[in-house]
């Protein structure tokens, strides 16, 4: 996210200003650990239990309630933005940019609520339960594959005994050859 001409003269306080001077920062979540060692970034700390809040993570927070507002609104309006994509990325970076670009125009008009963060946590939570079907789904699926592998197994055993024993049923109860038997060895008879 590099400053455009003229942007460089606007106050710009935050961290690693001086080590990035010609780029904006980006805030992001825990998720992008190690962005901050190839872009500037922002990432809110939790605070220290029972201590002291953190002055700048808390200013940091309440931007990130507003962005999750905005991710909110993102995918309640378009949802291009809110279901897996299937075609390429080319395709989905124009589809994006259109819908982030209409999503500034809706924000403009219509300024973000609460209401859209709870859309967007919701939304989270939807990905959540499926990610959670999805693993129950495996487990379940891992689950029938190793009864049937059990069962499979223990047919083949009592396949490999039985055998063994109906070979002395037969003999008991007696042989009976090929010459005893009616069938007819004669062809054409």
């Amino acid at each position: 996210m590099q400053k455009r001409p003229g942007e460089d003269t606007i106050n710009d306080q935050g961290p690693q200003a001086d080590r990035y001077q010609n780029d904006w920062a980006v805030l992001v979540d825990k998720g992008y650990q190690g962005l901050q060692d190839e872009f500037r970034t922002i990432q809110p700390k939790k605070r220290a239990a029972r201590g002291p809040p953190l002055t700048a993570d808390e200013r940091s927070e309440s931007d990130r309630v507003l962005v999750e507002n905005y991710f909110g609104r993102l995918k309640k309006l378009w949802g291009v933005c809110s279901h897996k994509w299937v075609w390429d990325r080319q395709t989905y970076n124009m589809f994006f940019r259109m819908c982030v670009a209409l999503t500034n125009f809706s924000v403009r008009c219509c300024p973000l609520r609460r209401e859209d963060g709870e859309h967007y946590l919701r939304y989270e939570a939807r990905l959540i339960k499926l990610g959670l079907d999805i693993e129950e789904a495996k487990r379940l699926k891992r689950q029938r594959a190793r009864d049937s592998r059990r069962a499979m197994l223990e047919l083949h055993t009592r396949a490999a005994i039985r055998p063994a024993n109906t070979s002395s049923r037969r003999s008991s109860v007696g042989s009976r050859t090929r010459s005893d038997s009616d069938v007819s060895t004669d062809f054409g008879s």
